[in-house]
This record gives C-alpha cells, sequence and structure tokens, in this order.
C-alpha cells in the first residue's frame, strides 16, 4: 500500500476526528502509523529512497508541537511520528476564507545533505476533502540540523519554496506498549 492509498483510506476517520478536535490525534495517529509502519517494513523502497535521499537512523518518534509564521500568518502544527513515519495536523487562519483551516499532512522522515528533512504529502483541507491542485496550500517539509557549532536549527521549506524558522517542542513519547500491526481504521471505533 503506498502513502496515497493510505491517505484516501483514512480521509474519512480524519473528517470525524476534526470536528471532535485535536485532542484525538494520538488515537488516530496511532492507527494510521501502525499501517504505515507495516508498509515501511516491508521490502518496497521507502518514499526517501524513491526520492534519492536515505531512511533517517534518527529517533524522532514521538508527538511534536511545530509553530511557524507564513507572511503574517502563524500556523501550528501537531506531528506525530513512529518509525519514519508521521501524519500532522496544521491550523491557521485563512484571511482570504474568513475562517480556520485544518490541513492534514503524510510524512516521512529522510536524511540529506541539509540534515533531517521531515517531508510532507498530500496535504488535505480536513473539512472540504480538498487536496492536491485544488488545495492553494503547499505541503511543508520540516527541516532539522545542528550547525557545528551546535547552534540547532529548524525551518519549513513548502513544495512552493516558501521558508520559515518554526518552533520545535517535543510534546510527548508514544507509549512503548503500543504494538505496530496492521488495522484498518474502522477498528478504532
Amino acid at each position: 500500500m503506498n502513502l496515497k492509498a493510505l491517505n484516501h483510506k483514512t480521509s474519512t476517520f480524519i473528517r470525524t476526528f476534526s470536528k471532535i478536535g485535536f485532542g484525538i490525534l494520538f488515537l488516530f495517529a496511532i492507527t494510521f502509523l501502525a499501517s504505515a509502519t507495516a508498509h515501511a517494513q516491508s521490502k518496497e523502497q521507502s518514499i526517501c529512497q524513491k526520492l534519492g535521499y536515505q531512511d533517517s537512523r534518527v529517533d524522532l518518534d514521538g508527538i511534536w508541537k511545530l509553530t511557524f509564521t507564513a507572511g503574517t500568518t502563524k500556523h501550528e502544527t501537531f506531528l506525530v511520528i513512529k518509525k519514519q513515519v508521521g501524519i500532522s495536523l496544521t491550523r491557521y487562519y485563512d484571511s482570504n476564507l474568513k475562517r480556520q483551516r485544518k490541513i492534514s499532512q503524510l510524512h516521512a522522515v529522510c536524511q540529506t545533505k541539509k540534515g533531517i528533512v521531515i517531508l510532507g504529502f498530500e496535504p488535505t483541507d480536513i473539512d472540504t476533502n480538498q487536496k492536491g491542485k485544488d488545495l492553494t496550500y503547499s505541503a511543508d517539509n520540516f527541516v532539522l540540523a545542528v550547525d557545528t557549532d551546535g547552534t540547532k536549527t529548524a525551518y519549513n521549506l513548502d513544495d512552493a519554496g516558501n521558508m520559515a524558522e518554526i518552533d520545535v517542542e517535543f510534546l510527548e513519547e508514544l507509549p512503548r506498549d503500543v504494538k505496530v500491526e496492521r488495522k484498518s481504521p474502522e477498528r478504532v471505533y
């Protein structure tokens, strides 16, 4: 199963949980990550390898909060990573639509010459289910690096080429007793 198929499979669940709020992010993420991790552990090439990068060996498993400003608009992202795959939810105020937007994305954690890159795929508006060319939101790619003097650098370089520094906050580890196994999102209910 590729990430595109996995995103389609979970889109109904994403819309349902978004109406309830960000509080269930963990529950959804575990379900998604169980399926995505099983795919990542298969013998197929990973997304990183297909793009010419290496899979990251850095352990970033956990729940993260990333905040950044694009133009004058603050974005707040909650990112859950398990075994080099992830899912995020970003919320921000869209001044053109005059309402808050919630965007979900899939992620792959890759090692590049610039540092660790958490590549974003398939940004989807949770409320409208718009994606791809219909969506005016470019996928987020989070770059994390430590410079030679120990300075930590974190920024977002989206698919449109816009760059913004990000504040990174580690919220919590994923419970160790969570088993990673294939499950359909329907079993969560």
